[in-house]
């Protein structure tokens, strides 16, 4: 990981050069839970250098050693394979609950503002660049989760890199 040269720093996260072969992180200091009448709000901005060709994911999960293979038991990301451009949404409570295709591509190097608001402990909305997406009632995590975030190379040969331009997280305490 390394900081970019856009002004005001974008930090990029570059994925190994083999397929799979990549870096993943957890913010270990801090997490947020949701529950009743504690709304949260997550928020981020990010590009892809090879939208078609990168394993992506951020947003909020339990802590894991290995977020990619493994997928967090308690989780809310936006996240993406390789071989489509596809931005999906996932919400999973105790290792249930499937991802989603939000009908959103992406494309290289443009940037995208991913969000997505909890409504205490019943309903997530996804946001991507400000347009409301279909809510999720059903999964809503019931544990701790950290700010996650990681990219993993593609079929092809070269490294790829997520850029993370910025992010926030809010929740009514």
């Amino acid at each position: 990981m390394v900081a970019g040269t856009t002004r005001g720093g974008v930090l990029d996260i570059t994925s190994g050069s083999n397929d799979g072969a990549g870096i993943q992180a957890q913010h270990a200091s801090v997490s947020w839970l949701p529950a009743a009448d504690k709304h949260l709000w997550f928020e981020c901005r990010v590009t892809l250098a090879d939208a078609d060709d990168i394993d992506w994911m951020v947003g909020l999960a339990a802590t894991d050693t290995n977020v990619f293979s493994t997928d967090p038991a308690e989780l809310i990301v936006f996240r993406g394979d390789d071989g489509d451009a596809n931005i999906d949404f996932q919400v999973r409570n105790g290792g249930t609950g499937a991802q989603a295709d939000t009908t959103v591509d992406t494309a290289n190097t443009t940037a995208v503002r991913l969000g997505f608001y909890v409504s205490g402990a019943t309903t997530v909305t996804p946001y991507i660049n400000g347009t409301a997406y279909t809510a999720v009632t059903t999964n809503i995590p019931t544990t701790a989760m950290r700010l996650t975030f990681g990219c993993l190379g593609g079929a092809t040969t070269a490294t790829n890199t997520l850029g993370l331009d910025w992010y926030r997280v809010l929740q009514l305490r």
